[in-house]
């Protein structure tokens, strides 16, 4: 009486993989791309700045930057980062009255490194990240101080007494070395 229907299963079809990743590479390295023209103009803007202006200001996107201001007088500092790593050193810098840092960094790493005898005072706002200030207080009134005001979101902002080039070289170390290796000597001799 009823004629049973049968059932076909369909193979879907299906799209070829390969096609799906070569377009996503294509699209990263489009990207990485843009974003390195981008951070090359952008730190060009640093190499521009002149020597004399009165505010400094360093902008870094995705990539390292270190800078040393050897017996300039500054009087305050702006920094941009974003996606990376900026190392401000004023060892050597003029610092006869008090300085301004401010700026904004968004999953950078912000490293402020001055000399002996300044006061430092933080007021830094964090988001998933830390500020760090090693840097001992003086109670003398009459030195200068930095302010350091630099908003981060996932960033890192430290400020550390600055090292000089010069390594001190202990000798006593370098005699202890030498006996201790000779002793290590001895006992694989043995």
């Amino acid at each position: 009486m009823f004629k049973k229907k049968e059932i076909v299963p369909v193979t879907p079809y299906k799209k070829s993989k390969g096609k799906t990743v070569v377009k996503v590479i294509v699209a990263i390295a489009a990207i990485q791309g843009i974003f390195k023209i981008v951070s090359f103009y952008k730190n060009k803007k640093n190499e521009n700045q002149s020597t004399d202006a009165e505010t400094k200001k360093y902008t870094v996107w995705m990539n390292g930057k270190q800078v040393r201001l050897d017996e300039e007088e500054v009087r305050s500092i702006d920094i941009q980062a974003v996606m990376s790593g900026i190392d401000i050193d004023l060892t050597k810098a003029k610092i006869h009255e008090d300085m301004f840092i401010s700026g904004k960094a968004i999953m950078s790493g912000v490293c402020i490194r001055v000399p002996e005898d300044i006061n430092v005072k933080m007021n830094c706002k964090t988001i998933l990240g830390a500020c760090a200030n090693s840097v001992p207080k003086y109670f003398d009134e009459t030195l200068p101080t930095v302010f350091v005001e630099v908003d981060g979101i996932m960033s890192g902002i430290a400020v550390k007494i600055g090292k000089t080039d010069e390594t001190e070289y202990d000798e006593s170390d370098s005699d202890k070395k030498d006996s201790d290796e000779e002793d290590f000597d001895q006992v694989i001799a043995e």
